[in-house]
């Protein structure tokens, strides 16, 4: 199947908002981005220091699905918060911010509950950027459908597994599809500019 011009736009916002993320929330990954590492003639312990904290946090993000938990870096306790990792929901922010955009096209069919594909999606795209730096310096990644359909349904397996756990995991996984599918509402929203505005309707975004 060939993507269409619009899935390709698509999945290229989404890839390129899990890039900022990656290099703007510090506090979360704690990767050193390719502007601020240092150059070699002016700082070489300080670059050879960066090349290797990126190289442990790219493998031990992207190690048993770490990146999907809130605090995944506490090596001494247990994992917290799984799937709420504050940068996926800033990529599905994203995702359904414009109107013209095409997952705003489709926003109506899932308003009240983010599909958890579309949350293995966000996962995905995290993963691609962090896998950017696994060998220390910024390498470009393409994000395309046919390289890494493998990692998103990787993603997608550990949701599943997640909700199948016991009744707490899926009241946990359902009200975290309601969060985010409310926080990516409100975004959707601003975009008209008035707080009564009118969301996407299965009418007005299929004339």
């Amino acid at each position: 199947m060939v993507a269409t011009d619009a899935q390709k736009s698509f999945r290229n916002r989404i890839k390129q908002e899990a890039e900022a993320a990656v290099n703007d929330m510090s506090e979360v990954f704690g990767i050193v981005p390719k502007n601020i590492i240092p150059k070699q003639d002016v700082d070489p312990e300080g670059r050879a220091a960066a090349i290797q904290t990126n190289i442990q946090v790219s493998a031990l993000s992207r190690t048993n699905a770490n990146l999907i938990f809130r605090q995944w870096r506490a090596q001494d306790q247990p994992r917290q918060g799984p799937f709420k990792n504050p940068a996926i929901e800033r990529v599905l922010w994203v995702a359904f911010r414009k109107l013209d955009s095409e997952g705003a096209k489709g926003f109506y069919l899932f308003k009240d509950r983010m599909p958890a594909e579309a949350i293995a999606l966000a996962c995905t795209a995290i993963d691609v950027c962090l896998e950017e730096y696994n060998q220390g310096l910024y390498n470009k990644v393409e994000f395309k459908a046919i390289s890494y359909r493998a990692k998103w349904e990787f993603y997608l397996n550990e949701w599943t597994r997640l909700r199948d756990r016991d009744d707490a995991a899926q009241d946990y996984t359902e009200r975290l599809q309601i969060e985010l599918a409310q926080s990516s509402h409100s975004c959707l929203r601003e975009d008209f500019g008035t707080v009564g505005g009118t969301l996407p309707t299965r009418s007005n975004q299929t004339r």
